[in-house]
């Protein structure tokens, strides 16, 4: 876990409390160079979701520039 990463993804303004919880579960295994790699089952346990919510949360997250794909 990164701590650095987490802080940065609780700052942050996604406009939806989903988007919001995707982005802290992928912060929340993320390595100190903010990488991580979960899967979309891991992302969508964490955050107690369907994994069809977890990847259009994903996308959105992408498409606003919060993270690379």
């Amino acid at each position: 876990m990164s701590i650095k990463a987490m802080a940065w993804a609780y700052s942050q303004r996604t406009g939806s409390p989903v988007r919001k919880a995707v982005l802290t579960a992928i912060a929340d295994v993320a390595d100190d160079n903010g990488e991580a790699y979960p899967s979309v089952d891991t992302i969508a346990t964490m955050v107690e979701v369907s994994r069809s919510t977890v990847q259009r949360a994903v996308k959105e997250l992408e498409a606003a520039g919060f993270i690379d794909v």
